[in-house]
């Protein structure tokens, strides 16, 4: 893995001749540090707000008028420590002339990384800004592979779709909802008609390209706040909140019309590919007490329903209706 770009260096201090004196020093050790020096901390919070994905190190003083440097630290702490966030990592060096043990306590609590007391010597500034550009480094690397963690976790490899895993979670989440409120639920399970002859007589890797081409054309006519999930081998789950029965019929008719429409090439040369699916839907009235699996299991028995009316249609259930 290549190394994390370098954090910004940003220094806020009220004393405009303390920063020229210290921009003057650090050039000439031509560091190659991105440095930007501000006399005020809004004009820092908003450098802070626009740090790109390599995050920033933060030197402040801490006594300014208007917002102090403590206050600049405790702005940050809540992202800075989320590691599940793909925030980039801030790490906060608070440089002021109080001495005493309280201060130090008060400057790390409130959410200082590091502290310096004035006056000091350059050279300790900058191992100090090495030590932090280390850890901002350390931490956008680990939140990455988090990121990275997570997104395998919870997708299909194949489709780059929702996993069952992670459908589960919203619709879960999506039936608490509508239990709670006004707004009904639906699902429409599809599955590839004779998908196995696809495997059987062209093989895995043209398989594989009906799924990657029907997920795509599910993906294009599902609304945007749908969630398209490939449930397991040539099934897929689309998870529809805010539909009642005619909406989901009508989505299912989509997703069944942008399949059948046209064929699918398996790979050039070969002759495209006639490809229907069968599409099951259930829904569950609103201020319903309905689980994820009889919902799911609903919709699979409307599926088997859709596959034994011959295939290529849709079929629906409906979950405490009268």
């Amino acid at each position: 893995m290549p190394p994390s770009p370098l954090p910004s260096i940003i220094f806020v201090d009220d004393d405009r001749q303390l920063l020229d004196t210290l921009q003057n020093r650090l050039q000439r050790l031509r560091t190659g540090w991105d440095m930007r020096f501000h006399d005020n901390a809004q004009d820092a919070m908003s450098d802070l707000d626009n740090a790109g994905s390599e995050g920033a190190i933060l030197i402040t003083d801490w006594m300014m008028p208007g917002t102090d440097g403590l206050t600049l630290c405790k702005r940050f702490t809540a992202t800075r420590h989320n590691e599940t966030s793909d925030t980039p990592h801030y790490y906060v060096i608070l440089m002021t002339g109080r001495q005493g043990i309280e201060n130090i306590e008060a400057a790390l609590d409130g959410g200082a990384d590091d502290f310096i007391a004035k006056p000091f010597d350059t050279r300790e500034l900058v191992a100090r800004i090495r030590v932090g550009i280390r850890t901002c480094r350390l931490e956008n690397d680990l939140r990455a592979a988090n990121v990275h963690l997570t997104k395998q976790a919870t997708t299909d490899p194949l489709t780059g779709l929702l996993n069952r895993r992670r459908a589960l979670e919203i619709l879960d989440t999506e039936l608490d909802r509508g239990l709670r409120g006004t707004q009904s639920v639906a699902v429409a399970m599809a599955d590839i008609d004779y998908f196995k002859n696809v495997n059987d007589s062209l093989g895995h890797e043209a398989g594989d390209r009906v799924l990657k081409v029907i997920a795509q054309r599910l993906q294009a006519v599902a609304r945007r706040y749908d969630a398209l999930v490939r449930w397991g081998g040539e099934e897929f789950l689309l998870i529809c909140p805010h539909a009642g029965r005619n909406e989901i019929r009508s989505i299912a008719e989509r997703m069944r019309t942008s399949i059948s429409a046209s064929p699918i090439e398996t790979r050039p040369g070969n002759t495209p590919l006639s490809i229907t699916i069968s599409i099951g839907t259930a829904v569950v009235a609103p201020a319903v007490k309905v689980t994820a699996d009889v919902i799911v299991a609903s919709a699979d028995q409307a599926l088997y329903a859709a596959k034994h009316a011959g295939r290529n249609s849709v079929r629906g259930a409906a979950l405490g209706y009268r």
